[in-house]
């Protein structure tokens, strides 16, 4: 993690973990439900969605973390653009934080 301060990399961790949290609720719903069809036993599909909700949240935890350390290293993953017009919700978080004004967009959804 690039952080020119203890407040920033504080700040970018915390921020990796809620998003890590909110997305496992989401996915762990819809693991559920979608075993719950499948099955039509609660606690099996219960069983399936708690299984899957550790597993994931360690394995999206360390993609992060992986995808952070090979930005470090100059990897390029993304694709800076110079805008006027920042929407974008990370973005919004980062021109706070580095007092910039850039977007950045994966390559793969060019």
């Amino acid at each position: 993690m690039n952080c020119s301060n203890y407040k920033q990399c504080i700040y970018k961790r915390r921020k990796k973990l809620l998003k890590t949290l909110s997305w496992r609720l989401i996915a762990t719903t819809t693991t559920f439900v979608v075993s719950y069809v499948v099955m039509g036993n609660v606690e099996k599909s219960a069983t399936v969605a708690a299984i899957d909700t550790v597993l994931k949240t360690f394995f999206y935890y360390f993609h992060e973390s992986c995808y952070d350390k090979a930005e470090k290293k100059g990897w390029k993953l993304c694709i800076d653009y110079e805008t006027d017009d920042d929407t974008d919700d990370d973005t919004d978080d980062n021109n706070q934080i580095n007092d910039n004004n850039k977007s950045s967009y994966l390559i793969t959804s060019v």
